[in-house]
């Protein structure tokens, strides 16, 4: 009986040793993690005011819509297909006086742009007051909205 004890006590011991070195490792994964998501957020800090960066986003936004900015409208997704999306992209890149990374994509998308975007956001990308957002400010409103986020992130 009291080997069968013993033996029972020593197992437990065993299990919660490993259970405890499990967690403990655990641990240290998610440490790693935070870590590399800390590295990514700087990355991506970075690269908020890159014409790269200005383009994905234009592009993400066409693809998800956009909401919660304090405008009338709300911009419905997936307006138009992928490759559309890009060029309009470049097009509106460009309305900030920026130089798109596709600068002859950009000259022959704006029909693409008046097409599908004209109507709210004007022809020449200035918006509709209170409806939707000028195209032709360099910091965009979401971008603005992100950077706040990662600099709120970081200090913690």
């Amino acid at each position: 009986m009291k080997k069968e004890i013993f033996l029972l006590l020593t197992v437990t011991l065993l299990l919660f040793g490993c259970s405890k070195q499990e967690e403990s490792k655990k641990e240290v994964k998610t440490e790693k993690k935070v870590q590399i998501d800390i590295d990514k957020l700087k990355e991506e800090y970075l690269k908020l005011n890159t014409t790269e960066y200005i383009e994905k986003y234009i592009q993400k936004v066409i693809k998800n819509g956009s909401k919660g900015h304090g405008f009338l409208e709300e911009m419905p997704g997936n307006i138009v297909d992928e490759k559309t999306a890009k060029l309009i992209s470049y097009y509106v890149v460009e309305l900030t006086g920026r130089k798109s990374t596709h600068p002859k994509e950009a000259k022959t998308s704006q029909i693409f742009y008046t097409s599908n975007c004209g109507s709210c956001h004007g022809e020449n990308g200035k918006g509709i007051k209170n409806s939707a957002p000028d195209l032709t400010k360099k910091h965009y409103l979401g971008i603005e909205d992100r950077r706040k986020e990662i600099e709120r992130l970081l200090k913690k």
